[in-house]
Order: C-alpha cells, then structure tokens, then sequence
C-alpha cells in the first residue's frame, strides 16, 4: 500500500520504519477519549503532526492516511486533515501504539478505561494486550482492578454480571494463542470463552478460534453433551459451532455421530439447514464427505416433509456428489415439485433439482424434466410451483427456444388462471425468463381482462403492480390507470387505497389522474373512523403533489382525530403527518398554531409528546420551546404510560434541558423501573432512562430491582461516568444483578 503500485506510483521504496513510526503517531493523535468517560471518542479526521518525514516517504504516507478535502483552517494550520483509507487500519495502529510504545502499568491504565461498552477500543484493545510482550502481567493486573485483588484464579461470572470482561476475554484469545499465556492466564481466559459458548449461544463466532485446543476441547465435549441431551432445546447456531470446533478426526467423527440423529429427526426447517451445513462442515476428506452423503441420502429417501427435502437435497449437493448420487436425488426430488403447495418451498425444491444437474447432459435431461412437470401444472390447476419451476429452467442456462417453450407454458396457464392471485404468480414467473415485446403485450391483455373482472380492490392493487411491471406501451398504462382510478373511487378500505394510489404515480398519471385520485382519497379520509387507515389515506395524498387546500382538507381530519385518541401509535404519528401536510411557509405557521393549541388542551402523554416533537419542526419560538419542555418535563415525572416515556425523553434531549431537569426527570423514571417486575414495562423505561444521560451516581441505595438491568443501560452508565466512578460501583451492580430475579435480565 505504501508504494501505491496499484495507482501507477513510482514503485520507490519508502523508509518503511519512518512510515510505520508517523502511522502510529498520528493514529494515536486520533485516539481521543472523553474528558469525562475515558471511553474512545476517536476522531476520522485528523491533522498532521510534525514534523513530518521527507518527501518520499510522505508521498506514500499518502496512500494509506488520505489528504481530505482542504478546509480554510488548513492554511492557517499548515496540517492538512488525513483519515485512513479504513477504520481497521487505524484500530491496529492503536493497538500497536499500545503494545510497542507502553509500560505494562501504561498499558493497563490505558487499557482499563476501555474494557466495558467502548466500541472505538472493541478491537484494538484486545489487539493490544495480546501484542503486547507483558501481556501476563497486564491481564493481571487488569483482573486485580476489576475484582479487587487478591484472588489468582477469580470466578469472572461474579464480577461480570455484564459479560463485557468475558467478551474481551474471548477476543484477546482470538489474536493470541493458548501458549502465549501463563497456565492460570491461560484457565482465565479458557473459563471465558466457556461462559460465552455455553450462556450466551449467539456470541458463538466470537468463541470460534483454532489457537486454544484445550479449552476447544472441553467447549465441545461440553456442547455435544448439550446437543444430545434428551429433550433438550437446541440453541441456535449450536450445531455450526460444534463443526467449527472438531478440528481432530476423531471429533469430527463425535460431531457426525451426535448431528445425524439430530437432523433425522429435526421438525424445524431452519434447524435443519443449520444441522445439515454442519454435517457438511464436517466432512473433510473424501471418505468422510462419502459417508455424510450416504446419511443424507438415507434420511431424504425416507422423508414426506418437502420442505426438509429440499434442504437434504441442498447439503447432498454441497458435499461433491457422484453422477449416480445426483441421479438419485433429481428422482426423489421431482415427484414432489407436482404436489408442492408452498410457493417458496417449491421454488427451492426446483433450484435443488437444477443443482444437481452438472454435466450438459444432465442439464437437459433436467430442463426436460422441469418443463414436462411445469406444463402438467396446466391440467392439474397447481399454480403454486410454477415461478419456481420456471426459475429453476432458467438457472440452467438453457437455449432460447428452450426459454421460448417455457414462457409459451405460462402465457398459456395465464389465459385459463383461476383467480387474481394464480395471475399474479404466473405473470412474475414470465418476466423473470426475459419476455419479448410480444409476451407482455399478450400478459398484459390476460391480465387487463382478470383486472376488469375483479371486485376485490386489493386484488386490484396487485394486479396493476404486476401489469405496470409488463407493460410496454403508453396505451397500456393509460388503460391500466383508468382501471385503478375505477377501483380507487369504489374502495372502503383506506390501506387498499393508499395502494392503488402509490400504483398509479408509478404510471406517469396526467394532472387530472392524480387530482381525481386525491379527490377518491380525500372522501374516504373524511368518512373513515379507523385511525391506522387515516394515516395511511393522508400519506397517500401528500405523496399526489396535493394543493394547499387539499393539505388544508387533509390536516383538519387528522387534528379532530389527534384531540380525541387514545391510541399511542396515532398520537406519536398523526402531529408528523401534519407537519408533512404543511409545505409552504403559511402552511407551517398555520400549523404550527393548530398544534399549540392541541398541546394546550390535551392530557394524554403520548399525544403530549407528539404533539410536543412536531412543534420543534415547525421553526417555534422560544416561548414555544419552553411551553413545549414544560409539558413534556411535568408528563414524564408523573407517567403512569411507559410505552411514552421513551418518546417523551427524546423529545426532551431536543429541547436542550438544564441539568437538574434532567436528574429530576431520571430520578422519577428509576423509581418506577425498580420498582416493576414487568419486562415490557422495564423495557420502555430503560429506553427513556438510556437517552437522559444517567450516571452511575442515579443509582443510589433503591434497594433490590426485580430484574437486572438492560446491557443498554449498563452502557449509558458507563459513557457517563469516569473509570474511577464505575470501578467503585461495581459492587453495587453485582449486589443489584445478585438479588434480581434469577435469569431476568431486561431485554432491548
């Protein structure tokens, strides 16, 4: 990269130690931490420090830190701004600056700033302390901070209720391996990756690391006995890490033997692929491939469920199977294409067919065998496969006149479809096998007949999608739009309204099409009484170019609706609407007016803090500000809604609030949270807590909380604190995680 070949540089050779030495300098310039916090608040731009090295090597300096565009302050400055050609490069730099350039004692007080909810430092700090040549001491000394000391061999699920301190764990262990560790630092980190594949199955990447074979080997004897315990759920992503794990032979033939049982007798189709991919992870070496295919196959002959059919069929062909073996699989697989009733099931059941043919021969013995099953579609009236079917033609290459014969059966299954639906699969199953001119029109005609012959108005929106798709001439869209604008006028149903309007403004309606269709919505707006749909009928016109008085006809029906509901969606939703209705300035200031007024009169928080949302788009005041915040200030410390309280609290943050409003505001909204032992509940108020800035000072003495607190909150608290303040409440959040329900954490 320094030399910048691949851009037609001079190909000289830099200084590569001057290069490396300014990379370092100037990637730790960048690597700020807040003032308050500690945390990484790591800067992409950056200015150049000097001095700065000779010419040659700052050309291909160049390369990898990028001059940015210049500013005026560049030329005051003389440093021009830089960011690096990617974020990883400046993490490793870092993390080099860390492990090169640092004490052991440096590096731990550096590194201990960043250990818990610090994405800027997620990599580069445990980049670091495996680089470093102290790590051991490090790692040390950063375990005696965390648990106080005093204890070689610490259980970390004590002091890590919040898991941060094992998750790095884990991702120091995949930038070193086991024996560039100590034998207790080696158990420590080994103890942590345990923790992470046994409790939390999604972190099971993180986990995945060839470098540490004795704690891999006790994370798979310890999954494997997890996988076939009688009656026991299987965690997702359990199965892929068991086959990433069993590196030996003879695990890979541990793993093979606890999977295939698993996967005969797998009801869940996503179960079943993940069980199946890790079958095939499994099978190395040609013998061992052999084997799995001969299971698989064993397990597809037997098996009724299309679904799990196609899966087989899938893992068989990712194995390198024989031309007999492929044979097999298109015979087991074709019959049940005829009787697919899942359009998406037989979509894939096809393309599994279509993998297994290889050789040219085989491709059109399975075009053949595709066609013939897609054309007894016609007489059996099973339309379902058809668009897989045909997808399946066509992914194997096959001659124009083989896709002529293909497009040929539908257009013929088109003329005879049973309903609008059936139309619809059949018609987007043509286009995907690249129709002439000739095919749409005679699509087109199919389905302008089905279109006219509809009373089903929904039906009516999905058939002009498809014919807008199909159609080639000006008179077709014309005839297709007139046909919507009839459905538009006659429909009740403001969802499908707002459909068939989005339809027509994709048929390039005339002045007159898109007044006739907002006058259709206009009505139905005035006559509804359905909330959601009013929603969706005022959406549909701000989208028709509406004039003034159709915006002001508009926002009239949505402020009667917003004084008298009740309904959180609609109160956070409708005072936006409005705001959108208003174009023109009169328009903004007129409603911003209406929704002052609105604000004066309602009670219900979650209008409150709608209403409250929209006003601050809508250019206000300062007096408007502060009569906006009051409300906002006094429905938050009383609510008894939490679904609004999160709204409400970003509603506040905009309106620029005092400090003391804030831990005012916070205090209230803790006091209910410790108080409630409901998830839903805790979810919304952890969401509004997270979003006023709390500090691990709010904690307090609020005695035991029902359920431990959200990782979300565990992370605001600690971007507002210093490392000192954290470190100290530390004991407070295990007392606080120790008395929570048993496994009751509040989920985000």
């Amino acid at each position: 990269m320094l030399t910048g070949r691949w851009r037609g540089g001079s190909g000289s050779d830099p200084d590569l130690g001057v290069c490396m030495d300014t990379f370092r300098n100037w990637a730790w310039s960048a690597a700020v931490s807040d003032p308050v916090s500690g945390l990484g608040a790591w800067e992409d731009e950056f200015r150049t420090l000097r001095p700065v090295p000779g010419q040659g090597e700052l050309v291909a300096l160049g390369h990898v830190a990028v001059i940015q565009t210049p500013d005026p302050s560049d030329a005051d400055t003389g440093e021009p701004r830089r960011r690096f050609v990617h974020r990883c490069i400046q993490e490793h730099l870092v993390a080099e600056h860390v492990s090169l350039r640092m004490s052991s004692g440096e590096a731990a007080s550096e590194l201990l700033c960043h250990l818990w909810y610090d994405p800027d430092w997620e990599y580069a700090a445990s980049a670091a302390l495996a680089a470093h040549p102290q790590r051991v001491e490090i790692l040390t000394q950063l375990i005696g901070a965390v648990t106080g000391g005093g204890q070689p061999q610490p259980d970390l699920a004590a002091f890590d209720g919040c898991w941060q301190i094992r998750l790095f764990l884990a991702r120091v262990a995949r930038e070193s391996r086991e024996t560039d560790w100590s034998p207790v630092t080696a158990q420590i980190i080994g103890e942590a990756r345990m923790d992470l594949a046994i409790s939390r199955p999604h972190d099971f990447g993180l986990v995945m690391t060839s470098d540490w074979p004795a704690s891999n080997s006790r994370i798979l004897q310890s999954l494997i006995s997890q996988l076939t315990r009688p009656g026991a759920p299987i965690a997702p992503g359990s199965a892929d890490a068991v086959a990433r794990l069993a590196v030996a032979l003879s695990d890979r033939e541990r793993a093979r033997q606890a999977l295939l049982p698993l996967l005969a007798a797998a009801t869940d189709t996503h179960l079943a692929l993940e069980l199946a991919g890790a079958l095939s992870r499994t099978a190395v070496t040609e013998m061992e491939s052999e084997q799995a295919r001969r299971a698989l196959l064993h397990v597809l002959a037997g098996t009724t469920d299309k679904p799990m059919a196609e899966v087989l069929a899938a893992a068989v062909a990712g194995l390198n199977p024989t031309a007999k073996e492929r044979e097999q699989v298109r015979q087991i697989m074709l019959p049940l294409l005829a009787s697919m009733a899942d359009r998406w099931v037989g979509r894939d059941a096809a393309a599994a067919v279509a993998r297994m043919a290889v050789t040219a021969q085989e491709q059109e013995q399975a075009r053949q065998a595709l066609i013939a099953v897609l054309g007894k579609l016609t007489s059996t009236t099973d339309y379902w496969s058809a668009d897989g079917l045909a997808d399946a033609v066509t992914r194997l290459a096959m001659t124009p006149e083989d896709r002529a014969q293909a497009r040929q059966t539908l257009l013929t299954m088109l003329a005879s479809a049973p309903d609008e639906l059936m139309a619809m699969v059949l018609a987007g199953a043509l286009l995907g096998l690249g129709p002439t001119p000739q095919d749409r029109t005679q699509a087109v005609q199919a389905l302008l007949m089905t279109l006219a012959s509809t009373s089903d108005t929904m039906m009516a929106w999905g058939l002009a999608d498809v014919i807008n798709r199909s159609a080639v001439t000006t008179e077709e869209r014309s005839q297709v739009r007139q046909a919507l604008l009839t459905a538009l006028a006659s429909t009740t149903d403001p969802r499908t309204a707002k459909g068939l309007a989005r339809t027509i403004t994709e048929l390039n309606p005339t002045a007159q099409d898109l007044s006739q269709a907002r006058q259709a919505l206009l009505a139905l707006l005035a006559s509804t009484t359905d909330e959601y749909g009013a929603h969706d009928l005022a959406s549909a016109i701000a989208g028709l170019n509406p004039t003034a008085h159709d915006s002001s006809q508009a926002r009239r029906a949505l402020l009667t609706m917003i004084a008298s509901t009740t309904d959180y969606w609609t109160a956070r939703e409708f005072p936006l609407m409005v705001v959108r209705l208003a174009v023109i300035a009169e328009d903004r200031a007129r409603a911003k007016q209406d929704l002052l007024l609105a604000l004066a009169r309602i009670s219900v928080e979650p209008t409150s803090q709608a209403l409250s949302n929209a006003i601050t788009r809508l250019d206000p005041t300062t007096e408007d500000r502060a009569r906006a915040k009051r409300k906002v200030i006094a429905a938050l410390t009383s609510t008894t809604d939490t679904l609004a309280a999160s709204e409400l609290a970003g509603v506040l943050i905009q309106m620029n609030p005092a400090r003391d409003e804030l831990a005012q505001v916070r205090q209230a909204l803790l006091t209910t949270l410790v108080r409630t032992a409901d998830t839903k509940t805790a979810q919304e108020l952890t969401k509004a807590v997270v979003k006023l800035n709390p500090t691990t000072a709010d904690l307090g003495d609020q005695g035991e909380w029902p359920l431990a607190p959200a990782p979300e909150l565990l992370a605001a608290l600690r971007q507002n604190s210093t490392v000192s303040d954290w470190l100290a409440a530390l004991p407070r959040l295990r007392q606080i995680s120790a008395t929570a329900k048993r496994g009751q954490v509040v989920p985000l």
